[in-house]
């Protein structure tokens, strides 16, 4: 299946073969464009995988871009499988699990579908986008041209949570070195965790006079502009970070298409950089053009009042496009109803080439009980934008107690020991309900993406 990684916002199109598909290469430093390398792709009902493998990467190997870059050098496709299934196992060696088809089911103390990734490799489902660049590197390591770019250079990350934990799994496995920024607020079991796998860690101080943003993701930028490979889940940093992603979007189309029930109308996602929702988006959507689902959801990206910065985005460019200030689900209806697919790209497209215009970082260190969240910027921002406007969904920004509130109802109604960061979508659902946009009745779907350490 053919596989084409353009900038979204510039459109340079990029050689899966010779250059390195994490950054654009014609990005510069305060061009206000937003960079972000996409992966383009269709799928067709003859062209979905029959294979039933229990392993998401291999059973959806054919969508992949390691498998592609596989293709085009010419390493077999037995030899492909191969390589998933050594990684794999090196994975389970060190984390006891490997990579597996996770959860899925309706719990009526919800009143919501729910996909369980706590079990997943590394304890949520970051392990999913950085399997995808794990397994690129190993491809890549075999084609002279890229492999001399790469040059042994260190893996780089910059989190305290379960992007770090992830990280640091598949760098162990595959016996590279990790340098992982973190803040100086990381909590001490993690880093415990960290250090026993081996990773690098950078303390980063939010100090007086320091540019806008995360002073981890700036130590972070500055590490791969000076050689190291950016093994992380911020897509403008590595436009790779969707393409493993997009497995649990396609397990859940699947999924929920086996349960004989109707469609699903809406999925709720917790988002701080913004990879899961654009992933979770990008996958639905393939799914649909195979007809495995046969509509899309209604996107909704959650964020908390601490840092909100996609919301803001949205609501900016959604009342441009509008010409009013209607409420949120008022101006998607409209947006929907009113322009076509085409239309709204086009107007993506062009917002992100002024991206200072919508997306700015908060102004204030945000602080919550969902933690993994708070990114300063929504670095995929855009593309959950694109997804929430072509789908006839808008953001929802939930209040700290709702936070928690859903945090204690998703672990006593389903008994997951999901983390609350993992449990937000949840919040952003039961505002939606108690403000009475979202029916009692309508098929929702939730993911919970991270375990209660």
């Amino acid at each position: 299946m053919s596989l084409l990684l353009r900038c979204a916002g510039c459109g340079e199109e990029l050689d899966l073969v010779r250059q390195l598909p994490f950054r654009c290469p014609v990005a510069r430093a305060g061009d206000d464009v937003d960079h972000v390398l996409a992966i383009h792709q269709r799928a067709t009902p003859d062209a979905w995988p029959v294979s039933l493998d229990p392993n998401p990467f291999q059973r959806f190997a054919a969508f992949g871009a390691a498998r592609a870059l596989a293709d085009t050098s010419g390493l077999s496709r037995e030899s492909f499988a191969e390589e998933v299934a050594a990684l794999d196992a090196a994975v389970e060696a060190i984390d006891g699990r490997g990579f597996r088809t996770t959860p899925y089911a309706l719990h009526e103390g919800l009143g919501a579908w729910v996909k369980d990734e706590t079990g997943n490799v590394a304890g949520s489902h970051k392990a999913r986008h950085l399997m995808g660049v794990a397994l690129y590197l190993r491809v890549a390591s075999r084609v002279p041209p890229l492999a001399e770019q790469l040059n042994g250079a260190p893996l780089a990350v910059a989190s305290c949570g379960n992007a770090a934990l992830a990280a640091a799994t598949l760098a162990a496995a595959m016996g590279r070195e990790l340098d992982v920024y973190v803040p100086d607020w990381a909590e001490e079991p993690v880093l415990d965790r960290l250090r026993a796998l081996g990773a690098r860690l950078h303390v980063c101080e939010r100090k007086a006079g320091d540019p806008p943003g995360d002073p981890c993701y700036h130590a972070f930028v500055a590490a791969v502009e000076g050689g190291a490979i950016p093994f992380t889940c911020q897509g403008d940093r590595n436009g790779l970070a969707i393409d493993g992603g997009r497995t649990l979007a396609w397990e859940l189309a699947e999924q929920h298409a086996s349960t004989g029930e109707a469609p699903m109308e809406r999925l709720f996602v917790q988002v701080g950089g913004g990879a899961l929702a654009s992933s979770a988006f990008q996958g639905l959507w393939m799914a649909r053009d195979a007809g495995v689902i046969p509509t899309l959801p209604a996107l909704h990206a959650v964020q908390v009042e601490a840092a909100a910065p996609l919301a803001r985005a949205w609501r900016l460019l959604a009342r441009e496009l509008a010409g009013s200030e209607d409420p949120d689900h008022e101006l998607a209806a409209r947006l929907r109803a009113e322009r076509t697919d085409e239309e709204l790209f086009a107007a993506v497209a062009a917002a992100a080439r002024k991206r200072s215009a919508y997306m700015q970082p908060v102004a204030e260190p945000p602080r919550s009980l969902a933690s993994g969240i708070l990114d300063d910027e929504t670095y995929d921002g855009f593309a959950v934008i694109a997804g929430m406007l072509l789908t006839g969904g808008w953001p929802v920004v939930v209040e700290e107690q709702l936070v928690a509130r859903a945090h204690d109802l998703a672990r006593k109604s389903t008994g997951i020991a999901v983390c609350p960061t993992g449990s937000a979508g949840l919040a952003g659902l039961l505002a939606e309900r108690e403000e009475g946009r979202v029916a009692e009745e309508e098929p929702v779907g939730l993911l919970f993406t991270g375990a209660e350490r």
